[in-house]
């Protein structure tokens, strides 16, 4: 998995954001590919696009997490709908 998020990153750094997530995919994988080809080289870059894959996928789970966590808490609580629509009649003395 990080390996794919990886290539996607590298590839939206090549391919600006109009074009398709998939082209953008497919030349970041294409490059990694390319890469690979090396014999010592490939090993090494297939584990730091992995490791980064990684890191920007937990980065990513974490900050969605806070954002929501951080929408729960500033909702306000709902008042009770009795008490605004219809206040108890005085009491007659």
């Amino acid at each position: 998995m990080g390996y794919t998020v990886g290539a996607f990153a590298i590839g939206r750094m090549l391919v600006k954001p109009p074009a398709g997530r998939a082209r953008s995919f497919l030349a970041g994988w294409g490059l990694l590919r390319v890469l690979g080809l090396v014999p010592f080289l490939g090993g090494a870059v297939w584990t730091v696009v992995a490791l980064l894959g990684l890191g920007a996928t937990t980065l990513a789970v974490w900050r969605s997490r806070r954002a929501l966590r951080a929408a729960e808490a500033s909702a306000a609580p709902p008042r009770a709908a009795a008490d605004t629509l219809c206040p108890a009649p005085a009491a007659e003395s």
